[in-house]
Order: C-alpha cells, then structure tokens, then sequence
C-alpha cells in the first residue's frame, strides 16, 4: 500500500505531466556536455551503491537505503529493471540483494495460476504486467526523488551462466507462452523474434511509465560484452526507448547510457542517440583521455572486486573524476535486505563498501561542487617535477581561477594485500605555472574532511612550488584565486589569516560567552565548535567572535568579509554577524538546511526575527561580505559559477554604523565534536590609514 507521502508526491508528479510541466529531466549540461545538468545546476552523479537489486527484491527497503545514500549527500543508484535475477550464491555476495529469497521477486509480468517456475513459484505471463511491481517502482522513483537521488534504469543484462538464464521470467520453463526455448548467448541477439517481441514491449511500457520522473536516465544493458549480447539487439533497444519518448518534447526525453566496457576502450562510431559512455573497473583512469573527441558523459558506474579496504575506492573516485569522468558508482556491500541502512560489517563479497567510504565520497563530492568545474579539464601533465615521482596523481584545472588536484600512494589493480604500501609518511611537492594572482591553497584529508594546512600565496607569476602536509595514503589540494574585495578604495583595518592563537584577542577581539575549549586555531585558519545554542530566537550561542574598530566608521562605509567550511549535520549553520547584542543583529551566514546548502540573511530586532533572503549553493563552503553604509547593511557571497559578488540581500539596522562585526555558529551538537573553519578574514573601512 502507498504511504500518504509517496501517494502526495507521485499525485504532484501526475498533475504536473498532466497539465504539461514536467521537470526536465536529468541531461548533459548545456555549456559542458561531458558533464549533467540537473535542476538547473551542473551535476557530476557519485554514490556507494547496493547491488541493484533494490526495486526487484520486495524484502529490500529502499526508503531506508535512499536515506542513508542522502545522509551522505551521494546523489544516485543503479537499478536493475527486474528482467533478469541471480540465485543465492552467485559471484560471492553475501545477501545479494540480486538474488531475493523464493516470495520475495517481483518483475514486470504477471504469474499466472499455473505452477512450476523456477522458485517454486507459479509460471509467468508473458503478455499481462504485474501492477504490484509497477506500484514499487513508481514508489522507488518518488523515493529517490525525494532523496536528491538520480536513478540508472538499468533495463537489460546478460545471462552470465545457465542458472541465471533458468531463473529468467523469459526462459520457457518459467513462463505459460513457450517464449525463450533457446541457450542464454542467444537471448539478446535479435534470433527469436517472439523472444524481441517480449524484450521490445517490455522497453516500450516502462519508458512510458516513467515519463514523468526527473532523476532518470536509462541504460540498455549491463556489461553487454558477455554472453552474446550483440549490437544490432542493443541498436534496436535503443531505437525503442527513443520511439517511445518521439511523442513528447525533446527537453522532457531522457538520457540513455551504454556500458562500454571493462576498463578501457575508444568509442568508435556510438549510436547519435546515446549521451552516456558508462565503463567498469577503470583502474587507471585512462579512459577518458582514450576518448577525447566524445564530448559527452564519460562514467564509471560499476567498480569493485579489488579488496575489501576503503583506500581502494576512495582514491579510485578521486582518479576517475579528478581525470574527466562525470559519474562513479562503487558496489557497496554493506547494503542488503536486512541491512538496508549500509551497516553490514562481517560480508565475505568480492569487494567493498562502509558507511566510511560513503562519508569520504562525500567530501569529494562537496570539493567539486565548491569549484566550477564545468570550465576545468584534467591536466595531470601541468604537476611538473612531482616528488616522489611514482604518486599517483590527477589534476582538474580551470588555469588562473581553480584548481583540484589529488595524490595518493600507487596501488595495484587487484591487490593481494596492502602490507608494506602505506608503512612511511611522504610529502607531496610540486611545480605549477600559475599567471600572477593571490591565491588560498587548502590541503584536505579526503578521509576527514579536514584541511591539513591553509595558505594564502602571493604569486608574480610562473612556476610556483607548492609543498603538502605529510600524509601516508592520499592527500587532495584546493587552490583557488582569491576574489577581488566588493569595493578595492577601503583600507584593511584587521586581516586575520590566523596563524597564531594571539590573532583572535591581540588584534582587537573580544568574546560573548567564550568557551575556551570549543575555539582553536588551526593549520591557518580559526576553527568554532558547532555547539548546541543559537543566537537566533534565543541568547545562548557560545563563543561570538566580535570586533569593533576603535574609532568607529561614523558616515563611511564598512565591509567584512570571511571564507568558512561548514560541518554537515542538518540545520548547523555559522557566518558573519552584525551584532548590536544578542537581540538585535544581522546574520550572513551558510546553513544545512534538508541536505542542501544556503546562503541565508536574517535579522533580529527587539528579538523579532526576519528572513530576508535565502539563497541555495552547491557546496558548504563559501566567501561571504557583509557591507555597511550608514544604516544600511547589505549581504554578498562569492558566486563561483558567475565569478562574481552576488547581492543576498539587504536592510535597515538602527545604529549599525555602531554595532560590532563578528562570526558566529549555531545549532550544532554538544554531543558531536565538528568544527566551522574560518579564513582569509578581512575588515576593511573607508577612509582608514591602518593596515593590520
């Protein structure tokens, strides 16, 4: 039965195709075809998922596992359409979700009253469709959807052994229409034409199902170079999903994917309708160097079976699309039916997958959505004179505006073991022509989040030798230009990088209920403890951080601006303030708010509060400004796609010549440990002659 929330979603989604305005759905981004644009923001698609069998094994609770993907920010999944299965056993998986328990498989057609199918169950009917199954995928879709999770359909795949093609609702002892007497190399060959026949309206019914649906592409067939899968049969699928879509507009059709391959191989002459070039086990990444003239989704939506170590995938995403790719997939283990939230630990599969490495993915994922990285291309060739030569290394550049680099010990394709290959510290350096610019070089541990070391570079241009914290598995590099300052007349009366503890009190600071304990400076940068305690409707936020200059601003004009890193727990928030006291302020700041990022300005008077603006970014991190003239506070942040100072909002504040500038966190935890990093603080002031 339909729970009220999915009913009120799939009933929003039925009017709206009804009356013609159905979102557009997932597809390549309009001024970067190698990457997605979806809800009108560019889109690279990175995940941990199960092993596809979570809309046709009815025990499996994918509410509880697309929960768990979002909690992570990890933005889709592959599912297989139901058309094929395994049978407990196959490739080594424990659980496997592909593989359901007798009772538990549904599929698309209907089981007649006659016994005799493989499971014990009664035959199929090839020519009537299973409402129950068609009930859970449009519940599986509402529920992605609702997730900010985008679905792969996977419609077809091979029959890798006898057992498989046995337990197939198109083999012709598990179905009342004589379809499918033929051997498995011969099931997706175009050689049974009552057998096409099936597979075609099949294609033709569930693309129409699913016309609706933003968070969707489809891919043909999974790893169609096994088991006789031909290219003729793949043409033909494809010329059906685009002969089911030809009779609406073209911006509402849907993607279409084909795996390619293994590992690597060139593309030679793709079908005009395919967007998405999706490989295996791209170890090297080479793939999307082999390909440059595709200029259209390159994808690793499968990987796996080299181990069972974090380490493995993790530095694998970071290779593949630090090298170009757009899409990354790892089979995550974790995940079964009765561990649907991921926390199977004791699994015996042939590769990976913790609730760990979801968490690392998502680190990578919010340091690309931090930079532009539709206007970046891999130039791993631009690290010159890299010591120790042998890392690992990829570099994604935007030359002069952003750059994203990674290094990581050479690990093997299938290693045997890691011992011995992470046993010393090393120390990245490196070479890099830069044109002359300021520039904040942030070194992350992509296993915590954490920058490791923070710096401002002051460059004139040419090489520039950069140098990372020690690391003994992977380190990852940041290096952004420094955006020019709303309005470059002001004088800088304090300009914090904070290298030293001292900065925060020596320079004119003061603190509202100082917790000693939940404030440091580290590796360049001030750090706030995300507490329990809000300044907001209530006057209990620890550790306001204020600075008033000593001579006031009178009639001039004051701006402050500040580059923070949020943490990620739901509604934690920290930014800029201007602060009369507790009850009467503005707040600039960044908050989580239902697993996307805003920029949000706010204001108390008398301990009244009002929105005035709230405006949605990428990633959660940001350089916010807030500027003062007279009575007049305006907020900005640093648009990374427009390159460009963007106006958040503005509004009157009595005396807010003379109230304090500061920064601030509220609503975190007390039972957490997560902390709000600020950088690169400034106050500038007309007029002034101090230059701190």
């Amino acid at each position: 039965m339909l729970s009220m929330r999915y009913f009120t979603l799939l009933l929003a989604l039925f009017l709206g195709w009804q009356n013609a305005s159905v979102a557009a759905p997932i597809r390549l981004h309009s001024e970067n075809s190698r990457y997605f644009q979806w809800d009108g923001e560019p889109t690279i698609l990175i995940t941990s998922g199960e092993h596809y069998g979570a809309l046709l094994n009815s025990a499996f609770d994918f509410d509880r596992y697309f929960a768990e993907l979002a909690s992570h920010r990890l933005n889709h999944t592959r599912v297989f359409s139901g058309v094929y299965r395994e049978v407990p056993g196959d490739f080594g998986i424990t659980e496997n979700p592909l593989a359901p328990q007798p009772g538990f498989f549904v599929c698309p057609w209907a089981r007649s009253g006659i016994p005799g199918e493989s499971d014990g169950g009664n035959k199929f009917d090839l020519t009537q469709w299973d409402p129950a199954y068609f009930e859970r995928l449009h519940q599986l879709m509402a529920a992605a959807k609702e997730r900010g999770i985008v679905v792969e359909f996977t419609l077809f795949c091979p029959m890798y052994r006898d057992s498989m093609w046995e337990a197939c609702p198109m083999h012709a002892r598990n179905n009342v229409n004589a379809i499918g007497d033929c051997p498995r190399d011969e099931v997706y060959a175009l050689k049974h034409e009552t057998l096409t026949k099936v597979q075609l309206g099949f294609v033709a019914k569930v693309v129409t199902e699913l016309r609706q649906y933003d968070n969707l592409y489809f891919e043909v067939c999974n790893e169609p170079y096994f088991g006789g899968v031909t290219d003729a049969w793949q043409r033909r699928i494809i010329d059906a999903i685009v002969a089911a879509e030809s009779g609406i507009p073209e911006s509402e059709r849907h993607l279409i994917s084909l795996n390619i391959a293994n590992g690597r191989k060139e593309v030679i002459d793709p079908p005009p309708a395919v967007s998405i070039f999706n490989f295996h086990y791209c170890v090297p990444p080479d793939v999307v160097a082999m390909n440059p003239g595709l200029n259209k989704v390159i994808g690793e939506n499968e990987t796996g079976f080299r181990g069972a170590a974090d380490v493995l995938y993790r530095t694998e995403a970071w290779d593949f699309l630090l090298a170009g790719g757009a899409l990354f997939n790892n089979l995550d283990y974790s995940f079964t039916a009765s561990h649907p939230g991921g926390t199977l630990r004791d699994y015996t599969s042939p590769g990976g997958g913790s609730w760990e490495l979801r968490q690392h993915l998502r680190i990578l994922r919010e340091t690309l959505d931090a930079s532009d990285f539709t206007r970046m291309t891999p130039e791993p060739d631009a690290l010159r004179r890299l010591e120790p030569a042998s890392l690992s290394h990829q570099l994604l550049a935007d030359p002069g505006h952003s750059y994203v680099a990674s290094f990581h010990v050479p690990i093997p394709e299938k290693p045997k073991t890691l011992d011995g290959l992470f046993d010393e510290t090393l120390e990245a350096k490196f070479a890099i022509e830069l044109p002359a610019k300021t520039y904040t070089a942030e070194w992350i541990n992509p296993q915590t989040g954490l920058i490791e070391r923070s710096q401002t570079i002051d460059h004139q241009g040419g090489e520039a030798q950069l140098e990372s914290p020690g690391f003994v598995e992977d380190i990852a590099l940041r290096l952004d230009a420094v955006p020019p300052p709303l309005d470059t007349k002001f004088g800088v009366v304090f300009d914090g990088d904070f290298q030293r503890s001292a900065d925060a009190k020596n320079l004119g600071w003061r603190w509202v209920r100082e917790d000693p304990e939940s404030w440091r400076v580290r590796a360049g940068g001030l750090e706030l403890r995300a507490q329990k305690g809000r300044i907001w409707s209530g006057n209990d936020a620890r550790n306001v951080m204020l600075f008033k200059p000593d001579f006031g601003i009178g009639e001039g004009t004051a701006e402050v601006s500040v580059r923070l890193n949020l943490p990620k727990s739901i509604y934690e928030q920290g930014g800029l303030l201007r602060y009369a006291d507790d009850d009467n302020f503005v707040k600039l700041i960044v908050e989580h708010i239902e697993g996307r990022y805003y920029v949000v300005m706010a204001q108390e008077i008398a301990g009244k509060g009002k929105v005035h603006a709230k405006v949605p970014i990428p990633a959660p991190s940001a350089r916010l400004a807030i500027q003062v003239t007279g009575d007049e506070v305006r907020g900005h942040y640093w648009n990374t796609r427009s390159r460009a100072w963007a106006e958040v909002g503005k509004c009157k504040m009595n005396n807010a010549s003379g109230a304090d500038f500061g920064v601030s966190t509220q609503d975190g935890s007390d039972a957490d440990t997560r902390w709000i990093r600020f950088t690169d603080l400034s106050v500038k002031m007309s007029g002034a002659k101090v230059d701190i």
